[in-house]
Order: C-alpha cells, then structure tokens, then sequence
C-alpha cells in the first residue's frame, strides 16, 4: 500500500505542475487565442499619420496585397507585463477603433460594463462619473497594477489632468500583455497631441509570412519599424510563466526521484518478510527467474496503480486549466514525465528484485522453518 500512495503522490504532484505548462504555440490562428488571430505585432519609433488599409497609401509604401492592419495609438507608460516584476503604476495606454477587434481574443473576467456579445465595443460607452472604460490582460491587471477588473486606475493625462480608467474586462494572455486598451476617441480626448500610431496589428496569411515581412521591413525601414510575429510575442510572455512551473516541476521530480530510495526499502524489506513463501516455490520447482517475474508483476501492478490513481487525481483537479480553449496544456510534457515515473519505478523494481533474490539466505528459510 505504501509503494501505492508514494507513487500516486509523485504522480499527482508532477502531472498536476504539467497541465498549467502552457503549450507556446498552440491555436495560434485561432481568433480567439492569444494572438487574436493576426501574424505580426509591430511597433514604429516614428509614428504613421495615414490609414495604413488606403490601397494609395499601400502603394506609396510598395505594399502588397493579401494582408491588412490595425493601427493602434500609444501612450508611453511603465512595462506592465510579465517581464517586468516590479509593480506599476502607470502602464502604457493604446487607443483603438474597437469595431476592429470585435471577434479576436478571449475575456476571462468581466463586469456588467462588458458586452456579451460584443465586448470590444464597450469601449464606447458613456460611464457614470467621468470614467473612461478600459481592457488589459487579466495577468496584468492583477500581477502588474495589483488591481481587480472592476477597479480604477488613476492615470494622469498628457495635460496633467486627472484620467480614471474603469477596468471592465480582463483578456486571457494576449499580445497586448503590458499595455491598457481605450477607445481612440477617448485616447484622443486625453493626449490631443498624439499624432498618428505606433502599434500595429497585421492580419496575413501564415503562408505568406516571409513575403509580408520583407515587404514591411522596406517599406517601413525609415520609421523605426520593429516587428515579431505574434505567436513569438505571445511565446514570450508565456515562457515566464512555464519558468516558474518548470521549477516547481523539477523540485516535484527530484524530490519523487529522491522518494524511490524509499522504495528501496520497502521493497527490500517485503522481500525479506516473505523468504519463506519464496523459499517454498522454490522448492516446489519454480526456477529463479519465475520467481522473479512473479516478484516484478505483483509490484509493477502496485506502481501502475499509484501513478493511474495520482494520474486521474491530477486531471480531475486541472480539468478546468486542460478544457479552457485560451489555454495550451502542455501534453507533451505531461506524457513525458508520465513515461519517467514508470520507467523509473519498473527500474527500481527490477535492480532491487533481481539483487535481493540473489540472497541465498532466502532459499534457506524453508529449511530453518
């Protein structure tokens, strides 16, 4: 029973920290996903003062077709992503035509404030008191502010003025991890002397990848054009997070790999505690080997299931993390790590059977009895 619940433990322990690893680039095109269903996320040191979408404009630029933008307007603030673990108390704003983004991404926290159907365009709204409705990152919003969604963040505009953002939503992970989304006209209201746009959005083809970014990058060279594709952006903020799972991971492992000298002993000591049962089939005619297979079955059917019962524990507790369409677990490594803890434990079965069978003082048992 021992060996049943060290296992099952270790399995559950391992498997759980596992399923919250995220897969980096899983759904990537999905719209909902993290990405938003677009292929590049760009910034530009000097800003863009025309409508990127115009077919004059793109041809100004020697733009091609097949893909198109959303332009995003920035105000400078503070890194309120993961990358940066300081507490921040002002982010960096974007102002956007929401309609743009209306079926892209995921909200996993709202308020009455947040459309169902279309949340985007809660931007738009009118709210009491003067409030400004805002959206972030879910992770932002309660790592980088320490905020809830339905907090205020004060923030102070470009005139010096006082600007209360409403948070109404927090997104899933997503590209604009580090930054607070508003509608342009309220951005506009409160940083008149923005002129055109920094971020930028470009919604392609994955199969027109390297095309559309040698396009931008000479198209866009003199403006200080800085570009990566979303899933590597997004790719990025998840790595801190899998980091940190990762260590406690590998603490799990070590210490289960640790726990198996433990096994050790409890399979040692039930050998010798059953000398005169080995002993006797031995003298009924069962060679060494036979004895040793029956030995090795009866405790791989004790491991198999500890890790099952730890296995099906640990889903059972992150069925909501596994089922969550804005969050890629990790299979692989589950599998992984599933694979270890057998082999492991068939190995150590193996080299401890094998050695405490080659003790002849257990086939003298019967004889002393």
């Amino acid at each position: 029973m021992s060996i049943v619940i060290l296992f099952a433990i270790g399995a559950f322990m391992v498997i759980s920290t596992g399923s919250n690893r995220k897969d980096l680039f899983s759904n990537s095109e999905d719209l909902s996903s993290g990405t938003g269903g677009f292929l590049f996320y760009a910034e530009s040191t000097v800003p863009v003062l025309r409508q990127l979408n115009d077919p004059e404009v793109q041809y100004e630029y020697g733009l091609g077709e097949g893909y198109s933008f959303v332009q995003l307007r920035k105000a400078d603030g503070d890194d309120a992503s993961c990358l940066n673990l300081n507490k921040i108390v002002s982010p960096q704003v974007l102002g956007v035509d929401p309609s743009l983004l209306e079926g892209r991404y995921s909200f996993v926290t709202r308020t009455p404030y947040l459309d169902e159907q279309h949340p985007w365009l809660s931007l738009q709204q009118e709210l009491p008191g003067g409030l400004i409705p805002a959206i972030a990152d879910e992770t932002v919003i309660k790592w980088g502010l320490g905020l809830s969604v339905g907090d205020t963040l004060h923030y102070t505009n470009s005139n010096g003025g006082s600007m209360e953002l409403l948070l109404i939503g927090g997104l899933a992970p997503s590209v604009f991890q580090g930054n607070v989304i508003i509608a342009n006209e309220n951005f506009l209201e409160h940083f008149p002397e923005s002129s055109g746009t920094h971020v930028f959005l470009v919604d392609g083809a994955l199969t027109d990848t390297t095309l559309i970014r040698s396009e931008l990058g000479r198209g866009f060279r003199d403006l200080g054009w800085d570009m990566q594709l979303t899933s590597e952006r997004l790719a990025e903020f998840n790595s801190v997070t899998n980091a940190y799972l990762s260590i406690f991971l590998v603490m799990g492992a070590l210490g289960l790999l640790l726990g198996t000298f433990g096994l050790v002993v409890v399979l040692s000591r039930s050998i010798l505690e059953r000398k005169q049962e080995i002993a006797l089939l031995k003298a009924v005619g069962y060679s060494q080997e036979n004895i040793r297979s029956l030995v090795v079955r009866e405790y791989l059917i004790l491991l198999l299931v500890g890790i099952v019962s730890g296995f099906f524990s640990a889903i059972i507790a992150t069925l909501p993390s596994i089922l969550s369409t804005h969050t890629g677990t990790s299979f692989s490594s589950i599998i992984l790590w599933l694979a270890i803890l057998i082999i492991n434990g068939w190995l150590w079965i193996q080299l401890i059977t094998r050695s405490a069978l080659k003790d002849t003082s257990i086939y003298a048992a019967l004889r002393n009895d």
